[in-house]
């Protein structure tokens, strides 16, 4: 099953300190643009499904301190990401914390970060 926020502009922090939250469908959410600490302090967040963020450019801390999750989600981003076209603005600590994740991917997210 797959959750349709599809007119939701902000869901920052919708999930924030969820501790018990372990795993999540997808998510439908093409118009959003803020996605800050969505997931911030689920501790046992192991698994989240296909995330459609073809909008975002607020996504700092968005996993930070999921120490249990296991991969990085399918993320759909901007399409101009990775000619890093400026439209992300923040992803700091976007994975921090996360000890599980495999550290490969997370290069890509670090070279966002740094100005």
């Amino acid at each position: 099953m797959a959750a349709n926020v599809s007119n939701i502009t902000n869901m920052s922090g919708v999930f924030r300190n969820c501790f018990d939250l372990y795993k999540v469908c997808d998510i439908n959410a093409p118009k959003c643009t803020e996605f800050t600490g969505m997931f911030s302090r689920c501790e046992k967040l192991v698994s989240v499904g296909t995330i459609n963020m073809s909008n975002a450019s607020l996504m700092a801390m968005m996993f930070y301190l999921c120490a249990k999750l296991s991969a990085i989600p399918n993320i759909i981003l901007p399409a101009l990401i990775l000619q890093n076209d400026g439209k992300i603005e923040e992803c700091y600590y976007m994975f921090a914390g996360c000890t599980n994740v495999a550290s490969g991917i997370l290069d890509l997210y670090d070279r966002f970060t740094r100005k």
